[in-house]
């Protein structure tokens, strides 16, 4: 995919911490410690919505906070959102390498390919799920099944093979089981988790029984 196709994508703070593939709360520090450049930190501070190319710089200020001073990063973010801005928002074709005090090159390409790669995974998962009211109470599902794609997480997440779920869940694609725990991590649950009976509302409890536990 040519990196100039989701330049322009605005991600949520945990969107954007997979994308830049760093922890969320470094995302939240470039905007609360004003680590972005100034055009990128002002709308950043207004929505808390990152576009690629700001978790591009994310991945590159985090990733080597071992190897630069923060100063020298800061410098070779500077310099890229200087060329952004003249390249008309694009991110393909444009130069990546940096000469800090014409001693240091730093090439930051590899960040910015790998934000990409990881933000199209993410638009590709997206794409295969809805969320309407009128279905499952407005619990996210895969598209065209009633499937909740938290519910796919989860068997995966217990160690449930692809081939037991397609078996349990016929509408349910090798594709969408692959989006599952991508889709949930990017889209953490906020609130009480809905119950059972709250996604099946037309179920209706016939009865009930309390057992109690025998003493070993």
């Amino acid at each position: 995919m040519a990196m100039t196709e989701l330049v322009m994508r605005c991600s949520s703070a945990t969107e954007a911490a997979f994308i830049a593939n760093v922890d969320e709360r470094d995302i939240h520090r470039l905007v609360d410690e004003d680590l972005l450049p100034p055009p990128l930190l002002e709308t950043a501070k207004a929505v808390r919505r990152f576009d690629t190319f700001a978790c591009v710089l994310g991945s590159f200020y985090f990733h080597e906070s071992a190897a630069l001073t923060k100063d020298a990063r800061r410098q070779v973010m500077d310099e890229l959102a200087g060329r952004m801005e003249k390249a008309n928002a694009r991110l393909g074709g444009m130069d990546w390498s940096v000469s800090i005090d014409g001693v240091i090159r730093v090439d930051v390409k590899g960040f910015a390919e790998d934000a990409v790669h990881r933000a199209a995974a993410l638009v590709k998962a997206e794409a295969l799920v809805d969320s309407h009211e009128a279905t499952m109470n407005g619990e996210p599902v895969f598209a065209g099944t009633r499937v909740p794609v938290r519910t796919i997480a989860a068997w995966l997440a217990a160690g449930e093979s692809k081939k037991v779920i397609q078996k349990s869940f016929p509408t349910v694609t090798g594709e969408m089981i692959e989006a599952a725990p991508l889709w949930v991590k990017t889209h953490p649950q906020r609130g009480r988790p809905k119950s059972f009976g709250d996604l099946n509302p037309q179920w209706k409890l016939v009865s009930s029984m309390r057992v109690k536990l025998g003493e070993r």
